[in-house]
């Protein structure tokens, strides 16, 4: 016994075709939504304006695995050094 389709079904199957074919053909983003690639520079900046911030902390301790978040701060130190040596040559 064959199982009868639903009279739409086609027209859903093909309007489902039509926005997957959008969809992919839309350009990828160069950064995740809400998300913006910083200089160097720029991330420490910001690094150092929060830094002392626990509302700058807490978001990224709910998000990220602790390890993450440690080398993060590790490295906006290791570029805090690099720009101090780099300023003071």
């Amino acid at each position: 016994m064959t199982e009868s389709k639903h009279p739409l079904d086609r027209d859903v199957d093909a309007f489902v075709e039509r926005v997957y074919g959008e969809i992919q053909a839309l350009p990828e983003a160069p950064a995740p939504f809400g998300h913006v690639q910083l200089t160097p520079d720029e991330a420490l900046q910001t690094w150092l304006d929060n830094r002392a911030n626990p509302e700058y902390w807490a978001p990224m301790l709910a998000e990220r695995d602790m390890q993450e978040v440690i080398d993060y701060d590790r490295s906006m130190r290791k570029l805090m050094e690099e720009r101090d040596a780099r300023t003071q040559k």
